[in-house]
Parts: C-alpha cells; structure tokens; sequence
C-alpha cells in the first residue's frame, strides 16, 4: 500500500498491572519508534472470543500488521527493553532482505533454540501462510513456550517451514539475555528479561540501571 511504513513494530502489552511494570519497556520503543520514524502496532487487549494463553496474540499483531501493507514487521515482547536506539531495523534485518525467507529468529545462547521474543516477519503471501500454520499447532497452545514451540515443532518436522524460517546463532544483534555464554553486551541493541513479571522485571530493570551508570 503506497503511503505505508516500510517497517512495522508490533508487540502486545495487554493488563493495567502488566504496563505498569513494563512500562520502562514500553517507553523505550516509543522513542525508538519516533527516532527512526517506524509504524507501531500495539495490542493491549485480546479480541472477543480469544481463548489462548496471551502469548499467542504475537501471531494475530504480526498477521494484523502485514494486512496493513507494511513490507516487514519486527515483533518484539513486552519484556524487552532498546538499549541501544542508534541500531537500525533495516540493518538488522539485512539478512532476511537478501534472500526469499519469510521469518528472521535468533537462536537462545544458553538453550540453542529458536526463539519467538524477538523477530523479523516479511510482508508475503508465504509469510502469512507460515503464521497460519504456527496457530493451527494447537497442541502446543498450553504448552510452557506456547507459540514458540509450535514453530519449533514445526521447523523440525516440516522441511517447507525450514525453508522459509532465517536463523542466526548470534543473539546478540536483537534478542540479548541478561544471563548465558553471550549475555547482554554495551552496545547491544537490546535486552530481552524472557518471562519476568510484576517484582522480578523490576528488579531486573534496576539490576540493568545500576551496570550501565
């Protein structure tokens, strides 16, 4: 669609108790959002007759935003905090734009695995295929990683899903832990507080202003 951002991000902050805890997080992508002049699509409540863990609503922000004509999508939970807002979207995804793959993911350095925190989605017919078949998986809809899982199981079964899926090992370019081999780094672009609610994500979010003063 002519007139539309390039690039999207979407994520989902959804409860009062929730934004207020992250709200810090919050924060940092509206600036960042501002600085580089990228659209936002932002879910705060599930739609009527949503019936999974919350954690499945990434699928429905990122389809929604591909339906609104922007050609990427970068999705990016709640529990992640920019920490560095002069790193691009467009040079991160490089990867992604130069090959015909539809998801962009960076592997966990302390487990090995793919994971759904952060990611690059392109803007295809095949794109939206593959977050079709990520939310038929409805084994998984309970299961501890939810979504994440249900793309796992799929990218070790389905030899298509692993054609259309981009990995990299380097988690450090956008999905940086506080903990593991390759934790958070001066300079990263971000630090990804994976699974932390109400205390425990404050407490990390003072732990993390106390090591960059």
């Amino acid at each position: 669609m002519r007139g539309m951002n390039t690039i999207c991000m979407a994520s989902v902050f959804v409860g009062e108790a929730y934004r207020r805890t992250h709200q810090a997080c919050l924060e940092s992508r509206y600036l960042y959002q501002r600085q580089h002049g990228y659209a936002n699509h932002l879910v705060t409540k599930a739609p009527k007759g949503f019936d999974r863990p919350l954690a499945w609503l990434k699928l429905l922000a990122v389809r929604d935003a591909l339906l609104k004509g922007h050609e990427y999508v970068f999705f990016l939970d709640a529990d992640a905090l920019i920490t560095n807002p002069s790193v691009k979207l467009e040079d991160l995804m490089a990867p992604l734009r130069a090959t015909n793959k539809s998801m962009y993911l960076a592997l966990e350095a302390h487990g090995g695995t793919m994971n759904t925190g952060s990611f690059f989605v392109r803007n295809h017919p095949r794109s939206l295929e593959l977050l079709e078949w990520i939310w038929r998986q409805e084994a998984f809809i309970h299961h501890p990683c939810w979504e994440q899982e249900a793309l796992l199981h799929l990218h070790n079964h389905d030899p298509e899903v692993r054609r259309r899926v981009l990995l990299t090992d380097n988690c450090n370019l956008f999905n940086s832990f506080p903990y593991g081999m390759r934790s958070w780094r001066k300079g990263d672009f971000l630090i990804h507080f994976a699974g932390t609610r109400g205390e425990k994500i404050e407490a990390y979010l003072e732990w993390f202003d106390r090591r960059v003063r």
